[in-house]
């Protein structure tokens, strides 16, 4: 059996953490492409249930993303006891990850997802300072109020859940289908009609972030980002803490997300020069971009 391209369909199947049935779709037609790459009719089979298995594994289980939603209606402990400012964390389940955060700020309360979407970390470990929670990690900062995620290294913020009161009571309804997953931010789409170019040199988590800050902010024209790497944005503190990583674990984006924001991503292109007033930039190729 080609173990190369089997391993290049596992990759392609675990690099995807927020998944949609898009994404889904797309990977299964390039599982087909690179099934139908081999012409030995002997690897056919073993290569189809490969295909089959991490589908079904990844997807259908892990991320249980064509699961029936299930909303608990979860009791909420005696709110009068809690200080303003005060976070708790709140079980509903078994599993340590079954858990979300309960915060009362400006004499209100609000129930947000628990764990940091960056690499898991439990926010209710780290410092809430006014409506920011501060991961007790690498530092990713969330506001309480709208869930949204204003400091790197997270780009994703955090569900958040509804309280009713029925009663007496109050209960947190959680969608377990949701609740461990990261929120996208609201972006803008391109509009063809806008001719308005932003091109941003360097392809690092900085870069990644200007183009999706610009997206969030309702910019409609075209961006472009120019990166020396042959890979798109990764997160590069993982390869001084694992020397094993394989690079597709560890992007930031993947190629699907920046297509779907119409995020234009140019991979092994240098910038050697830019000139201002003609608006061009010079490649080490020697090609010209304006």
């Amino acid at each position: 059996m080609n173990f190369n391209i089997l391993k290049k369909i596992k990759t392609k199947f675990l690099n995807y953490r927020n998944i949609t049935i898009k994404s889904i779709i797309l990977k299964y037609i390039t599982v087909r492409k690179l099934r139908n790459r081999i012409s030995s009719k002997m690897y056919a089979i073993p290569l189809t249930i490969s295909c089959y298995y991490y589908l079904y594994k990844n997807y259908l289980i892990e991320n249980k993303t064509f699961a029936q939603s299930e909303v608990l209606k979860v009791p909420l402990p005696d709110l009068d006891s809690m200080q303003n400012g005060e976070m708790k964390e709140i079980k509903y389940g078994n599993n340590p990850r079954e858990s979300f955060l309960l915060v009362k700020y400006n004499k209100k309360f609000h129930t947000l997802g628990n764990f940091c979407p960056h690499m898991g970390a439990p926010l209710h470990q780290g410092v809430l300072f006014d409506n920011i929670i501060k991961c007790p990690w690498h530092g990713a900062s969330f506001d309480v109020v709208t869930g949204s995620c204003d400091t790197y290294p997270s780009l994703n913020g955090l569900i958040k859940h509804d309280i009713i009161k029925e009663g007496e009571k109050f209960y947190a309804l959680i969608d377990t289908t949701s609740s461990r997953k990261a929120k996208v931010p609201e972006m803008a789409k391109r509009d063809p009609e806008n001719n308005t170019k932003y091109v941003i040199i360097g392809g690092g988590p900085a870069s990644l972030s200007c183009a999706e800050t610009l997206r969030q902010a309702g910019f409609t024209g075209e961006i472009i980002i120019f990166s020396e790497d042959s890979y798109v944005t990764y997160d590069r503190t993982q390869l001084s803490k694992n020397l094993s990583t394989d690079i597709h674990d560890i992007l930031l984006r993947d190629e699907i997300f920046l297509k779907t924001f119409d995020i234009i991503f140019r991979s092994d292109s240098k910038v050697i020069g830019i000139e201002n007033f003609k608006k061009i930039i010079k490649l080490s190729n020697g090609a010209t971009e304006v």
